[in-house]
């Protein structure tokens, strides 16, 4: 890959590599991670995600598999987000399907739109509509369509050709701030089998390259190529990451904006 196509694709990602940055450090001076021989050595040193039996874990040490809050409800099918006192029900095909449809639409995920064009309006950033009322408009439309996208190719196609799980399990308040911070961050990177196999997230991956490459049909000719296309790439996981973040840390406040489902 051309320098300036790699520069482009990891600098979206960076706000996301700044949060994790204090995170990190504190890593580094102990504690223990669990990793699957199914993911790659570079992510090794990630937290697995939490597991439905529960142990005792030290409040300044790293998570391992497992959490400390024993699993007391079921979560509903076509909960996106699973809380860490809750079972998660398998997912058929046909489950994931409609997951993803469910999840492009949520409050939530109509919010991150907004925040989106918000942000591309007042930096005048990518996609280049200009910054009149016209150009927000066209950036809200925009990041809906990407979004959605994502959501779409990563949760009702990826992940059932795949068998991945692509919901995100919360580590919980029983971990300090640091480790929680590192483990949302991780779950780009991670998840789960439908076996419960901790392995490469591949299928958030190849998702959010089809949304970004899909943009190639709608957004404006400036931000077409293949450095646009890896720098909007590069975005779309960084946008995934602070959702992570934002669900870990905000809990049952976001979750009202996810119309949690109940069977």
């Amino acid at each position: 890959m051309d320098r300036s196509v790699s520069a482009s694709l990891f600098k979206g990602f960076g706000i996301a590599c700044l949060l994790a940055g204090p995170a990190l450090a504190q890593g580094a001076r102990g504690g223990n991670f669990i990793a699957s021989a199914s993911v790659p050595n570079a992510l090794s040193a990630l937290p697995d995600a939490p597991g439905i039996s529960s142990t005792t874990t030290a409040v300044d040490d790293w998570p391992t598999e497992v959490t400390s809050v024993p699993r007391t409800r079921h979560a509903g099918r076509l909960d996106k987000f699973i809380e860490p006192t809750e079972i998660a029900p398998p997912l058929t095909a046909g489950d994931k399907v409609l997951l993803g449809i469910r999840s492009s639409v949520t409050p939530f995920t109509i919010a991150g739109w907004v925040g989106s064009a918000t942000y591309g309006q007042i930096t005048d950033g990518t996609p280049n509509y200009g910054q009149n009322f016209r150009g927000f408009s066209q950036r809200l439309g925009a990041a809906a369509a990407r979004s959605s996208s994502e959501d779409i190719f990563t949760d009702s196609i990826f992940a059932p050709l795949l068998h991945q799980d692509p919901r995100y399990y919360e580590l919980g308040r029983g971990h300090n701030p640091a480790a929680r911070a590192v483990y949302a961050i991780s779950r780009v990177f991670i998840t789960r089998t439908d076996g419960g196999r901790t392995t490469l997230n591949l299928s958030l991956l190849a998702g959010n390259g089809a949304g970004a490459a899909l943009t190639q049909t709608y957004y404006p000719p400036i931000n077409r190529g293949v450095e646009e296309t890896a720098k909007t790439f590069g975005t779309s996981l960084g946008g995934s990451a602070l959702g992570f973040v934002l669900s870990e840390f905000l809990g049952p406040a976001a979750r009202r904006f996810e119309l949690k489902h109940s069977d």
